[in-house]
């Protein structure tokens, strides 16, 4: 028996990911007007892909405006992600984006992450570990039919039952979110 699940976070598939990052790389540094007349021809040189993309996204229930969300995830979100640092941008040709970065980049990106740019190593961040009993607590939660809420009436409704100085809120939507991904499996 298949469960209908609600989607609320619709992620882009990798075919147009690719493509809108391969379009980022190119258009990182243009301003405000080139980069909106890029995005034109953009939309009209890739109207079959988008297309069958935004299909996809209708059919699981998307109502948004799709071009916007595309628009704003290569803008603000891959443009960014890039960021000034262009080391590592070098593989990235403009006429292919890589399925993953070679390791030798990979290992100076993860050297270069470790230290600030004095040199100093940087202090790395503590890991709070969840109890198992917290995490069962929350796994029986959402076994008993909160895991087919919106993720924000789950945490409302298990705080008021459990309290809110269980787990943190991070961790209950990661466990929810986890929790659906593994009935959509299923």
């Amino acid at each position: 028996m298949a469960v209908m699940n609600t989607v609320y976070r619709f992620k882009i598939g990798s075919e147009v990911s690719e493509i809108l990052q391969r379009f980022a790389v190119i258009h990182m540094d243009d301003d405000i007007d080139d980069y909106q007349e890029a995005w034109d021809l953009f939309l009209e040189e890739n109207s079959e892909v988008l297309q069958r993309e935004r299909e996809q996204h209708e059919e699981k229930g998307f109502t948004g405006d799709f071009n916007n969300k595309i628009y704003i995830s290569t803008r603000y979100y891959h443009r960014k992600k890039l960021g000034g640092d262009t080391q590592g941008i070098q593989e990235i040709q403009p006429d292919a984006v890589p399925d993953a970065v070679p390791d030798a980049v990979h290992e100076d990106r993860v050297h270069e992450d470790r230290n600030h740019e004095d040199g100093e190593e940087r202090q790395k961040r503590a890991y709070n570990k969840v109890h198992a009993d917290v995490l069962n607590t929350i796994g029986e939660f959402l076994a008993q039919g909160a895991g087919q809420l919106k993720p924000s009436e789950a945490w409302e409704q298990f705080c008021t039952q459990h309290g809110d100085d269980i787990c943190q809120k991070k961790t209950f939507k990661n466990r929810i979110y986890l929790y659906k991904r593994k009935q959509v499996t299923q």
